[in-house]
């Protein structure tokens, strides 16, 4: 998938090299006087001299990071500033060292994102190679921030190199480990309401708000420190005043700065995608199913995943090793609605009608408008109908007037019911997918109004229904002028549309 990254912002101090000419050699006395004159490749010259007779000279090697990065040259700059870290003894110039790799580490890493963009933009797979030459730049300054990997990966990806992409996206998955540990224990993921987040990991040690422009969302960065880690957890608040998480960083290295730790990030589920789909074609499906658990961890909500779950231990024969898994997960937090969702979605794709519905009245008792719950619960109820009624046809030789309605048609009248109020909502106030469902269940309840209705909304949405949906929604359509109201004229101008849609 293409897609555009954005820029992060990282505010620094102007760095200031020393430039006392005290007790310098005469390489270095020369050097300095051509920093101050800009005389770049002078001083670069006359820094390497001093190098070659003191290896261990940290200044030097710091005035000669800078002077690389002031002639653009940026990996010999991100390089130089490694190989002379461990010289820089000086505090002052142990400030200035670790300034410089931050500023070399963003401006790699912002300018890898333009060429990102631009390449998704224009198609030129030779700004995927500066993307790539770039990250790894910043790669060679920070190797353990996780987010460098994952542009990394879709960068590869996009220019077609899924062996290296993969390799990307496996560093980034092994870096998350212990801090998708963490969230699991404490019950963190991405949009949890930051209220919630801070009631699972205590007071903050810290807080601090930014707010870049009054067009922009605010973000809020927590400082916490859990049994001897650090914890930063970064919040954004929309428009509508709420307040929810987007990422976390877990126990970074000691040796970033405090504005390294606190810069915001979001906890990508993309990598995880990628790599679980790419094992899943290897048929290596324990590495496939550990990536779709670390989906679920970080988007318990996911569908897909769950349903991508279900088929991986389907196809080894293990398909109750996903519900132990999710029932474990229940086990541990009763109280998370997103769990027994999960539970419930795992049980319908198992068509365990019963057990699933008892999932999802739980989570509807927790959140009574949960909007993917509500629509599920619905299906659930119209599928147990149909089993139902199946097996009272089958008591009765298939003859429809042997068998009581009363039977199956209160499941029906609970479907319509959750399905109205899932498309009550926002999210499903236009899902065609429902009004069909709903379609089908005032039919067999001989609720001609009810199914006028529902016929009368789908038909105006004719001009707005996606290409891609049109063959369903005529489909739809047919179905309910052919069978169920009778309505000739309306069916034919449908079947006609249809087939136009196939020439």
């Amino acid at each position: 998938m293409k897609k555009s990254i954005f820029l992060i912002l990282f505010l620094f101090a102007v760095l200031l090299l020393s430039e006392g000419f005290q007790c310098s050699s005469p390489e270095m006395t020369t050097a300095k006087l051509a920093v101050r004159n800009k005389e770049w490749d002078k001083a670069q010259g006359y820094l390497e001299k001093e190098l070659e007779k003191n290896s261990s000279n940290g200044e030097a090697y710091l005035m000669l990071a800078t002077v690389k990065q002031q002639k653009n040259d940026l990996a010999g700059a991100a390089k130089t500033i490694n190989d002379g870290e461990k010289y820089i003894t000086d505090p002052d110039q142990k400030v200035q060292a670790g300034m410089l790799k931050n500023q070399l580490w963003v401006n790699c890493y912002n300018m890898a994102i333009d060429q990102f963009n631009q390449a998704n933009t224009s198609g030129k797979a030779s700004l995927y190679d500066n993307s790539i030459g770039l990250i790894n730049i910043a790669i060679m300054l920070r190797p353990k921030m996780p987010e460098f990997y994952t542009l990394l990966g879709n960068a590869y990806e996009l220019k077609g190199d899924t062996t290296k992409a993969m390799e990307s996206y496996g560093k980034y998955s092994d870096m998350m480990n212990e801090s998708l540990k963490f969230a699991k224990d404490k019950s963190l993921f991405v949009g949890v309401p930051r209220e919630s987040a801070l009631n699972s990991l205590g007071k903050p040690a810290s807080t601090r708000g930014i707010r870049f422009n009054p067009q922009t969302d605010s973000i809020i960065i927590d400082g916490f420190n859990i049994t001897d880690k650090e914890v930063y957890l970064y919040s954004s608040e929309s428009k509508d005043k709420k307040v929810s998480v987007f990422g976390w960083r877990y126990d970074p290295p000691k040796d970033w700065s405090k504005a390294e730790k606190e810069q915001p990030t979001s906890v990508n589920t993309m990598p995880f995608v990628a790599l679980s789909q790419y094992y899943y074609s290897q048929k290596q499906y324990p590495k496939a199913i550990d990536n779709v658990v670390k989906i679920l961890t970080l988007d318990p909500s996911n569908t897909d995943a769950n349903s991508f779950l279900i088929q991986i231990y389907d196809i080894q024969g293990k398909k109750d090793e996903a519900t132990k898994y999710v029932a474990d997960l229940v086990k541990k937090d009763p109280g998370n609605k997103y769990y027994h969702a999960q539970y419930g979605d795992i049980l319908l794709q198992m068509q365990k009608f019963d057990e699933a519905i008892e999932q999802y009245e739980a989570a509807l008792k927790i959140d009574s408008k949960y909007e993917d719950v509500l629509r599920n619960l619905g299906i659930s109820y119209k599928n147990k109908a149909a089993i139902t009624q199946k097996q009272l046809l089958d008591a009765a030789g298939n003859d429809q007037n042997k068998i009581d309605t009363n039977k199956y048609h209160p499941f029906l009248r609970k479907s319509s019911e959750m399905l109205e109020r899932a498309r009550s909502t926002v999210k499903f106030g236009r899902d065609i997918d429902v009004l069909g469902e709903l379609s089908e269940i005032y039919y067999v309840l001989n609720q001609t109004d009810r199914l006028k209705l529902v016929t009368a909304e789908l038909e105006s949405y004719e001009s707005v229904i996606q290409p891609e949906q049109k063959e369903k929604y005529y489909f739809m359509l047919l179905k309910i002028y052919d069978k169920m109201l009778r309505q000739p004229e309306k069916r034919q101008k449908t079947e006609e549309k249809l087939n136009n849609l196939k020439k």
